[in-house]
């Protein structure tokens, strides 16, 4: 999961924010000044994770249902979990590599979890978006345009990408 800060000159878009594990509000607004609108592309809760620390949140309509539910401590334990076992084995991966291999790019490393995060207590509380986005959407952010496009498939409500002519200005 990757999330993505793309900055107009009048406000600027958080493209996912992650799992909300780590709080994701200190390190985008340290990267602008600009008033920052977090966009969604689908409910997925390695995506939603910390869009409760915005006050602008906008996802399709289909995401909406998903989003309102929110995700227990108990549907994400099995998450946590395999998160424990990526972060023993790039351990082992990191000290092979250190035997000489040194192909491994300081972004391939798994982080540990945060000091404080207490995995029996992860839990993404539910969150009504301020907005919806819709097929041919424009998000005008001063200098720069994103337009949704609808791509449904990894989940019904996948809806981000680019180009095509705009059906109604959002931003």
């Amino acid at each position: 999961m990757h999330s993505y800060l793309v900055a107009g000159r009048e406000r600027a878009v958080l493209l996912d924010t992650g799992t909300g594990i780590a709080p994701i509000a200190p390190v985008a607004r340290g990267l602008t000044d600009r008033p920052i609108s977090v966009v969604l592309t689908h409910s997925h809760f390695d995506h939603v994770g910390g869009a409760h620390a915005f006050e602008r949140v906008a996802i399709h309509p289909a995401g909406l249902a998903r989003l309102r539910a929110g995700r227990s401590a108990e549907s994400l334990r099995g998450y946590v979990e395999h998160t424990r076992t990526l972060i023993e084995a790039s351990a082992r991966m990191r000290a092979l590599d250190a035997q000489g291999l040194n192909v491994l790019h300081p972004e391939q490393i798994v982080r540990p979890l945060p000091p404080g995060f207490d995995p029996n207590r992860y839990a993404i509380a539910p969150l009504d978006a301020t907005e919806t986005l819709a097929d041919g959407d424009r998000l005008d952010l001063g200098g720069r345009v994103l337009e949704v496009i609808h791509t449904p498939g990894h989940s019904p409500d996948k809806p981000l990408s680019s180009c095509r002519a705009p059906s109604r200005q959002v931003w």
